[in-house]
Parts: C-alpha cells; structure tokens; sequence
C-alpha cells in the first residue's frame, strides 16, 4: 500500500506542475486504453420521439467485432492529442 501512495505521490506532483514544465516546452500527457468495446449497428433506425411518447430504440442489432481506442490528453491544456494523418 505504501508503494501505491509513493507512486499516485509522484504522478500527483507531475500533474501539478503541468503547466509550469510545458511553459518550458515538456509535454506531460495522460494516456488511456479501453478494450473489446462491441462495434454494434442498430438493425432499425429508432424513433424519434413524440408528445406524450419516449424516443424508441430497437434492441436488435448486428455485431461488427470488437475495437479499442487509445486516448491521450495534455494535462496542462486538456487538449486531446491524436495521429497526424498522411
């Protein structure tokens, strides 16, 4: 446990000084991975909603496999980073 706290200690005082190091041009980036999110298409568009009635969603879908994304954030300016395209 106390390693845990050392270490979250230290990412701690890096995030706090984000701003500071990137005025000094170092980036700090924040960097997340989520995993085998389902890709899925509703088979039927939904309904849109009406007075009086709830927007509908048909609960049937296709599966197109599996994908995951790979985020990063600037911690000093919150702005998302991504690729350069070709």
């Amino acid at each position: 446990m106390e390693a845990f706290a050392e270490k979250a200690k230290e990412i701690c005082d890096l995030y706090k000084s984000a701003a500071e190091l990137e005025a000094q041009g170092v980036h700090v980036y924040s960097t997340d991975e989520k995993m085998a999110l389902q890709a899925i298409e509703h088979e039927n568009p939904k309904q849109a909603m009406k007075p009086g009635v709830a927007e509908r969603i048909d609960p049937e879908y296709e599966r197109h496999g599996t994908t995951g994304i790979i985020a990063s954030r600037s911690v000093a300016t919150g702005e998302i980073i991504h690729p350069k395209r070709a």
